[in-house]
């Protein structure tokens, strides 16, 4: 499994493009940081679309600032699947970043099998780690 981490910076909104590739496979994930908060891409397979957002953000419990949580909200377009992945990605880097994050996800394969559907969702996920570990690497060297 491969994969490459690019880093651009324009106009003081820093973003991050991870893509992971294996074979016949590919996901890519571009991030775009907005002061605290981030908007992420999601895309891969035989057609990259949008087929799902999730926006989500930190929360307490009950209101108490000890029992953290997150908050995920979701839109899927109508006979699309990329839903359940789009709010495992915005809780991931929500829980990580403590920030707002909206998640757009579109991954499509024709006739996907099983094993084709969890080698994506694990790829988008790992996009997700790798993005947590570049920008703690790039903050470290800013401070």
């Amino acid at each position: 499994m491969l994969y490459q981490i690019n880093e651009e910076t324009q106009r003081s909104l820093k973003q991050y493009l991870i893509t992971i590739h294996e074979g016949r496979y590919e996901v890519h994930l571009r991030a775009v940081r907005c002061g605290v908060d981030w908007n992420v891409i999601i895309t891969g397979g035989d057609r990259h679309h949008v087929g799902a957002l999730a926006l989500g953000m930190p929360a307490h419990i009950d209101g108490d600032r000890s029992r953290p949580t997150v908050s995920v909200s979701s839109l899927c377009v109508p006979g699309h699947k990329d839903d359940e992945l789009a709010r495992l990605a915005a809780c991931e880097l929500v829980q990580h970043f403590a920030a707002t994050v909206s998640v757009s996800v579109g991954i499509h394969m024709d006739k996907a099998s099983g094993e084709d559907i969890s080698w994506f969702c694990k790829a988008a996920l790992l996009c997700c780690r790798k993005l947590e570990e570049q920008v703690k690497m790039t903050d470290c060297g800013n401070e």
